[in-house]
Order: C-alpha cells, then structure tokens, then sequence
C-alpha cells in the first residue's frame, strides 16, 4: 500500500500538465470567493488562526502567514535546490549554458523596472517599481508544460501591465539575444530562439509574487493597492495567453520563424 501511494504521488509530482489544471482551478476558485459575496467568508479562512501550545508555549499564527512565511520558504527552497541540481549535473552544468538564464533574468528584471519607471507618473507609487520584477514561478512552469491627463491611479495599471508583458518580453529576448550573439551563451539542444520569445512572454505572469511585492508597497495605499491587483492581473492575463500561442506556434513549426 506504502509503494502504491508513494507511486501515485511521484506520478502525480512529474505530471506538470495535470499541477497546472489545479494551479489555475485553485486560482479561479480563490478569485471567485474573493471578489462576490463570498468574500467575508474567504477573509475569515486566511485569518483563522492555526498551531499549537505546549505548556507556556504557545504558537498560533493567522492560515495566511503559515502560507506567506511557511509554504512560500519551502516551495523556494525546492526551487533552490532544482536550480542547483541544473546547475551541477543538468542542462545548465557549463558556463555557457548557466548564462543564457543568467542574462535573460537580468534583462527580465532591469527593462521592466525602466519600463515602469519611464511610465508611472504619479510619485507615491514610484516605490512600486520592484513589481513589474517579479515572475510567478509556478504559473510560468504551468504556462511552459501547457498618459497625459489621465488618473494617476489608470496610469499605475498601465505602467505595470504593459511594463509586465512588453517590459519583460523585451528584458528577456533582448539581453538573451544579445547573449547568444555575444558568445557568452548557447541555445539547449532543440530549443530555437522562438521558443525563448515564447518564453519570455511568459516571465510576464508576475501574478502571485506581484501581488505579494505589492501588498509591501503599498501597504499603506489600499486605493493604489487595487489599481497594482488591476494592472498586475491584466499583464498576467495578455503574457499567459502571449506566451502560450508563441510557443504552441513554435513548438508545431519545429521551433522555425525566428532563429538565433
């Protein structure tokens, strides 16, 4: 029974297909309660306090926290240790394949801080601009295996949609085309630098890890709080959907249309 649960389990751990139809279910789920009547009730879950006591020991924190400051460390710490095994006897176990992802996330952090930056005009959410740097590592896995006289308010959902989608579409392709022309990187053996286009519309799902940046920075500012959720939501939406027909695209062109 042990050998057949644990199967089940590593069968269902390597199904990146079937974690993304949950991710995304999750997802819509949560956004559901969160914005109908539902609501109250989905607040009262996050704050229900969980833990123990022992004696004069007593450790009980708010679902949320356990999720932000428990979950959230192990889930990065699989991340590290992934990242790690790449980097030792993986795809990326020489310096000319660790630098492709190397500059491409450098480019995928930088643009769209300048992207922000240039666009956001209004100065109390120019602390903002560690938003549009961020990616959603489980929604971007999940995407790969499947102005003038305007609101301040309006131009933060702008300034982080487009910086969010064009802003790390430009970062990543630029900066790994630029790599590759360089000498300093090479393409994975049947990759095309489509492929790394298709890729780099899907770094623009900040999602989650926006969200979380942005309750930081905005903490105090509940109305520039939901104009970030707006403009975060929005470029997520357009890079999924960007990223996905691209690689769809190249994947069932064998990569061709655009090469190194």
């Amino acid at each position: 029974m042990k050998s057949i649960i644990l199967t089940a389990f590593q069968k269902f751990d390597r199904s990146q297909s079937l974690g993304g139809i949950l991710l995304f279910g999750a997802t819509i789920v949560a956004l559901i309660f969160a914005n109908t009547q539902l609501g109250d009730f989905y607040d009262s879950i996050r704050e229900t306090k969980l833990g123990f006591e022992a004696g004069s020991f007593s450790l009980k924190k708010p679902l949320l926290l356990w999720v932000n400051d428990g979950l959230m460390a192990i889930f990065f710490f699989m991340i590290g240790l992934e990242i790690k095994r790449e980097l030792m006897i993986g795809e990326l176990n020489s310096p000319s394949k660790a630098a492709l992802p190397l500059v491409a996330a450098l480019g995928g952090m930088l643009v769209p801080v300048i992207f922000y930056l240039v666009l956001n005009r209004n100065p109390e959410a120019s602390h903002g601009w560690g938003i549009p740097m961020a990616t959603d590592i489980a929604f971007f896995n999940a995407g790969v295996a499947f102005s003038a006289g305007m609101d301040p308010n309006i131009l933060l959902i702008t300034s982080l949609a487009v910086s969010l989608f064009l802003g790390k579409t430009a970062g990543v392709a630029l900066f790994s085309f630029a790599g590759l022309k360089l000498g300093i990187a090479s393409l994975p053996e049947g990759v095309s630098f489509g492929q790394i286009f298709g890729i780099a519309m899907l770094a623009g799902v900040g999602f989650t890890m926006s969200m979380f940046i942005a309750n930081l920075a905005f903490a105090d500012t509940p109305v520039l709080m939901d104009s970030a959720k707006i403009g975060i939501m929005t470029g997520s939406l357009v890079s999924s959907i960007g990223g996905f027909i691209m690689l769809r695209f190249f994947r069932k062109n064998n990569g061709e249309g655009i090469t190194s």
